[in-house]
Order: structure tokens, then sequence, then C-alpha cells
């Protein structure tokens, strides 16, 4: 029985068939460098230095996870470097406690051959996140049928990453963390936070072109990546059945918070110089930060038509009306499905709700209706989801009653739909 806080081991999140899901960590190398001047850390490093990428992959295994057998650690290592960067985010606070947690995966099983190919999905993680931030929902997606990477992003938004020498293994390396915007040097003076954060977006975007890049130049066998605790030998093994058994070119795009912002703006925006248009065949966004882009820099339009895109609103985020209002126009701009549901924060589409809440079923209900509105989406039935299909559109005009009192009206994980 799973007792928040107190067990050791997150619940499962298997709704799909594949009750079994595998799990291995990537480092690999960019495939067109890039580094940009300023801002710089305290010892004169770049803060956006896209030398490498990092990614976890989450994918159904044939391989089920004995009672006792290794899992994942929630919290990446080294276990202190996250900590001190959870602090220098929240300002003086590290939750300690989320170190012991595991999460109920078997890291570098075997991909399960299940005949068939596997569509992938690429995953953006939101400020203070890492790899694992979202396992309950990378892992649902598994369970369907899907293979998940999930970023770890090198911009400074998360609290760490450790890059490691070619060659060695493991989380010893050179630690890098969270990049504190009063700490860092700017060529001149000193802009506000949201300067920084608009230099991240884009280079966010750009992770995940590399991260795209990574990925099937391992299923060629043409990489150099590096996963951790594996052998070489296993390593290959690992990326020829990636090659043989998932289709890249069935991409799905999805992120929260400022991965929800990374997500929308590339699909706004060109590739990158020296790099193919993605082969995006849907998009989610769960609680799109927007504030960042007037403080990128301005970039080409995307020439190719926008995936179905679906965003899903946290009621906080609803009734912040301002920003409320962008989404909703982002929405329309790119033909694109919009619905909030009631109850749920903006930490909660994490596992942050299951971890450490005394009422982590009604977090897991709430994380088990954004898996099937994901799910809707990425099978084309955002209209005829049992979720939407009762609810005439608002047009993103909640009811004026509602909105002289700033709150929406529902019950808790009722879905209120704005745009489909």
């Amino acid at each position: 029985m799973y007792i928040p806080i107190v067990s050791s081991c997150v619940p499962p999140a298997t709704p799909g068939p594949h009750k079994n899901t595998g799990y291995a960590f990537v480092r690999a190398p960019a495939s067109q460098p890039l580094a940009l001047p300023f801002p710089k850390r305290q010892d004169g490093s770049p803060v956006l230095n896209l030398d490498e990428v990092h990614f976890s992959v989450y994918y159904p295994t044939s391989e089920h996870r004995a009672a006792r057998a290794p899992t994942v650690q929630w919290m990446p290592k080294p276990v202190g470097a996250v900590l001190d960067g959870y602090a220098a985010y929240f300002g003086g606070w590290g939750p300690k406690i989320l170190s012991r947690f595991q999460i109920p995966l078997t890291p570098n099983a075997p991909l399960l051959n299940r005949g068939d190919k596997y569509p992938l999905v690429i995953l953006s993680h939101g400020l203070s996140g890492t790899r694992n931030t979202y396992s309950q929902f990378c892992q649902a997606l598994a369970s369907e049928g899907y293979i998940v990477l999930a970023i770890e992003h090198r911009d400074g938004s998360g609290p760490m990453f450790v890059t490691t020498p070619e060659g060695s293994s493991g989380d010893t390396g050179k630690v890098t963390g969270y990049a504190a915007n009063h700490l860092l040097q700017w060529q001149g003076e000193r802009p506000e936070m949201l300067r920084l954060r608009g230099l991240q977006l884009d280079f966010r975007v750009r992770e995940v072109y590399e991260v795209y890049a990574a990925f099937t130049a391992m299923q060629a066998g043409k990489s150099k990546a590096r996963v951790e605790g594996m052998t070489d030998q296993e390593r290959i093994g690992f990326f020829q059945s990636l090659g043989e058994h998932v289709d890249a070119s069935d991409l799905q795009m999805t992120g929260h918070s400022m991965g929800g912002g990374t997500t929308i703006r590339l699909l706004q925006t060109a590739p990158p110089d020296g790099f193919d248009a993605l082969p995006l065949k849907h998009a989610v966004t769960l609680d799109p930060w927007l504030l960042p882009f007037p403080h990128a820099d301005s970039m080409p339009d995307a020439k190719m038509p926008p995936p179905p895109l679906l965003s899903i609103n946290s009621q906080g985020y609803s009734e912040w009306q301002p920003h409320f209002h962008d989404v909703v126009n982002v929405s329309r701009d790119l033909g694109g499905s919009l619905v909030t549901i009631i109850g749920i924060n903006h930490e909660g589409f994490s596992d942050e709700h299951v971890i450490a809440s005394l009422r982590y079923t009604r977090a897991q209900d709430l994380l088990s209706t954004i898996h099937k509105l994901t799910m809707a989406n990425f099978t084309d039935s955002v209209a005829d989801s049992p979720l939407v299909r009762t609810h005439e559109p608002d047009e993103g005009n909640w009811p004026a009653k509602d909105r002289a009192h700033k709150k929406m009206r529902g019950s808790f994980g009722d879905v209120i739909v704005h745009l489909v």
C-alpha cells in the first residue's frame, strides 16, 4: 500500500496495456554545438552552452520488475547538487525528503518487441524540473505504447546537470547548477529575469532539435551517445532495437510550464539553421507559461502548418486573466484546442502531489484526466472525448459572473472547454 511521504517508492502509472516500463538515461554530443557569449556564470563559463544533450527514455519492456529489483531514484544524482539547485530556485529551501523516493521503472531493460513500431514523444520540463519530474505522465504514455524522451534541459533552468568526460559513465563529472540571474555576468547592465528566460526559451527549442537528431543517430547506429549503466555492447544492442522498433517520423511534442512555452515557441518558429523541420504529428502543452515570449529574440516564422495542438490549463492559470488571454490567442492562432481542469494547480501536472500530498489519490485522478486528454489529442479524438464532447466551448470567455469573483466554477476534476 502506498502512503505518501512514508513510502519510498511512488506507485506505478500504467493505464495502458504495457505494465512494465524501462528507463535509460542518455548523454549525447550535440550535432551542431552552440555557445552564447553572455550571460556567463561566476566561473566565466557560458550559461547557454549546447555541446551535448541529456534525456531519459521511458519505454515498454517485457522484463517484469521483481519486488526488490533495482529502481530509478526520483531525484537525480548527485542529490546534494539537486537540493542546492532547488534552494537557489525556491530561495533557500531544498525539499530533502524527495531524495528518498524511487520510481518503479527497470533501468536499461530490453525494449519490448510488439511487432508494429512505437511512436515517439519528446517532453520538455518546466522551471526547476528534471528528467524525472514527470515520471507518472511519461510512464503512462509508455504504457500506451509510446517511447518518451524526457529532456534534461542544460539551460540553467533546472536544479543541476552533470557533464561527464567521454569514456566515463555514472554521475561523476562537472556539476553545473541552477542559473540565478543575480549571480550571472552580462555584457553591460544586467537585464530583468525575463530576458534570461527569453534566451533560455530559444536555447530549449534548439535542444529539442538536437535531442531528435541524437535519437535518430542512435537508431542509425551512428551515435557516440552514452547510456548510464550500459556497456558498449549493451548500448549497441539497445540502439539497434530502437532503430528496428521505433518510428521516429511519428513524433509528438509536449511540455509543462516553460516546457509548454518551449513547445509553442517550436510550433511558431522555423527550425534553427542547419536543422530540418521536425515531423510533428501532435502537440500537447500543460499549463504553458508565455511570459518569456516578448523577451526572446526575433525568429523566422514556421513555414509548416502546425500539428493538432491541445493546451491543458490549471484552474489558477486560467484565472490569471491577462495570461489566459494570451494562451487563448496563441491557441487560436495555431488552430488548437484549450481546456481547463478544475482543482489542479500548476505543480499538479508533475509527480509532486503524488509524492508529497496526503491526498495523493486526488492527484492521481487529475493525472489520469491529463493522460486521457493527452491520448485524445494523440489519437485525433479531442472533440469526441467523453471529457470534451458534452461541453459547449466558451471561446475563452468563461462566464462574466465567475470573472467578477475571479474564480471559475465547477466541481473538482471537471473539464472546462474553451476552444475545440
